[in-house]
């Protein structure tokens, strides 16, 4: 909520620079938008690996798994890579006459790093004892927060523009701001993940990581009071 304040400040700010606020009539009003948008790398990524295991005593399947996720969080940390601890589920298996026969357990490991080559590397290491279970992309908040900044002054500007244009054609010498309103969006834009199967690779090989962009709008929309 911070962060959307401070951009409707700048936009109000940005405008008000050039333009003195006026009365406000009940007539020739103007009302326009313009929105500037970019595309932006992401700059973090997730990579989620998984533990599936099978075992006739759950003490001891819940002991392996809860073996091999502190190494690999140890391994995180010592690589410099965030490391949280995902889905966890330890149950019984049945055979077809529905007699218990076996555990099953399966546990996930969620990665987060800004270097793509080190966090590539680390779940090549580690997919000896894991396997890769999803792979995504995020983009932090300061990226986002610079690139909105950077895209709400390149609306004010597409909009002053188009209010100039717009008063000239319609024979008008001025106008006021009556308000000013803000709106943000963004989506993925060309993800690009690369992915091999496991066997296709040795024990320890890098695992590819290529993000997409995320594309980023901001709209600004104007209500003006026109002046003759």
């Amino acid at each position: 909520m911070r962060g959307l304040f401070t951009v409707l400040i700048l936009a109000a700010a940005l405008l008000s620079e050039a333009f003195a606020d006026a009365p406000v009539p009940v007539a020739d009003v103007l009302n326009l938008d313009a929105q500037a948008t970019s595309e932006v790398p992401y700059d973090i990524a997730i990579v989620t690996l998984a533990i599936d295991r099978e075992s006739k005593n759950s003490d001891t399947l819940s002991a392996e798994i809860n073996k091999i996720l502190a190494d690999a969080m140890a391994e995180a940390k010592k690589a410099g890579v965030s490391a949280e601890s995902g889905g966890y589920y330890v149950s019984p298996t049945y055979n077809n006459r529905n007699q218990r026969v076996g555990w099953h357990g399966r546990a996930e490991i969620i990665l987060r790093s800004k270097d793509f080559t080190v966090i590539g590397k680390l779940a090549g290491e580690l997919g000896e004892k894991m396997q890769m279970a999803g792979m995504n992309f995020d983009l932090s908040q300061e990226r986002r927060h610079s690139e909105e900044a950077r895209l709400i002054e390149e609306a004010v500007a597409i909009l002053k523009t188009k209010a100039r244009t717009t008063l000239k054609a319609l024979g008008y010498q001025d106008f006021g701001i009556r308000e000013i309103t803000l709106s943000q969006g963004g989506a993925m834009v060309h993800p690009q993940v690369a992915t091999m199967a496991r066997s296709a690779m040795t024990d320890t090989a890098p695992v590819p990581v290529e993000g997409g962009k995320a594309r980023i709008s901001v709209t600004l929309s104007g209500s003006l009071q026109l002046k003759r």
